[in-house]
């Protein structure tokens, strides 16, 4: 009776051992998990962090952009409006500016510029 008293002593202790163990394995786990955890969220927030600030450089390269492009639109409006609605002098334009030019490098033809070349 002893050996089995001695037999059931010894499975629980065996028992409570093993529990033990699971419960440090367990334990153990969840804190090697919360660290991985951590690890990877900083990763992804210094990714979310260096694209945030890719995407607000690019904004500000096309708002800049389009203000230059709106700029220039504006001065060709202006300039095409002052030519078209004054009159044109021709004795104001100064034809030796063209005395170097070879007409065939233009790549239009000078008669017909409408045309292609």
């Amino acid at each position: 009776m002893y050996e089995l008293v001695y037999k059931l002593v010894t499975k629980r202790e065996s028992k409570e051992a093993t529990q033990a163990k699971a419960k440090k394995v367990i334990v153990e786990h969840a804190i090697l998990q919360e660290k991985i955890i951590n690890e990877c969220q900083d990763q992804v927030e210094s990714i979310v962090w260096k694209q945030s600030e890719a995407l607000e450089g690019l904004n500000k390269k096309i708002v800049k952009t389009a203000l230059n492009s709106i700029s220039k639109l504006k001065m060709n409006i202006l300039l095409h409006a002052h030519v078209a609605g004054s009159p044109f002098d021709v004795c104001k334009v100064d034809l030796d500016a063209f005395d170097g030019v070879d007409m065939n490098e233009l790549g239009f033809d000078v008669l017909c510029p409408s045309s292609a070349a």
